[in-house]
C-alpha cells in the first residue's frame, strides 16, 4: 500500500499599484536587516512592513530623494545602508534617516547590478568602485 502524502499550503498574496505599489512591474525584491521588504519597479522604490507600502521616488525639488525611478537592483550593504541601481547610477540610501546620496564614481550611467562579496561591494563599473575609499568604509 502507497503512503499517504499531504501537501503543504501555500499562500501567496499578489501585490498591485492598488496595493501601493510604485508600478506593477517589479524588477528586484530584497529584505533588509529589520524584515522590511524592499521592491524595485521601474516607477520608484517601494518598503513593505507586511501592511502597507512606503515609495521613493525621484523629486527634483528633494535633493535627497532617489535619483531616478527605474530600479534595477537592491542590495542589502549593511544594517543602515541599501545600495540602489538605477538607469542613472547608483543611490545609496541611509535606511534611519530615509535619504539617498548617490555614488558618484558611477555618474549617470546605467546600472544593473551589484555584487557583495565578504569585503565590498562592487557594481558593474568594478574598477572604478574599487579605487574610492567609499566602498572600502562600506564592509560587510
Amino acid at each position: 500500500m502507497a503512503g499517504v502524502t499531504f501537501g503543504q499550503q501555500i499562500l501567496f498574496r499578489n501585490y498591485s499599484v492598488n496595493d501601493g505599489l510604485c508600478s506593477n512591474t517589479v524588477w528586484n525584491m530584497a529584505q533588509d536587516d529589520q524584515g522590511y521588504m524592499w521592491y524595485g519597479t521601474k516607477d520608484g522604490l517601494n518598503r513593505y512592513d507586511g501592511y502597507n507600502f512606503k515609495s521613493f521616488r525621484y523629486n527634483k525639488s528633494i535633493p535627497s530623494s532617489l535619483g531616478n525611478n527605474f530600479i534595477h537592483r537592491i542590495l542589502n550593504v549593511d544594517k543602515t545602508h541599501l545600495w540602489i541601481a538605477t538607469d542613472q547610477g547608483i543611490y545609496i540610501l541611509d535606511l534611519q534617516k530615509e535619504r539617498f546620496v548617490q555614488f558618484n564614481p558611477t555618474g549617470n550611467k546605467v546600472i544593473f547590478d551589484l555584487v557583495k562579496d565578504k569585503k565590498d561591494v562592487y557594481g558593474s563599473l568594478q574598477k572604478t568602485m574599487a579605487s574610492t575609499s567609499m566602498i572600502s568604509g562600506l564592509r560587510a
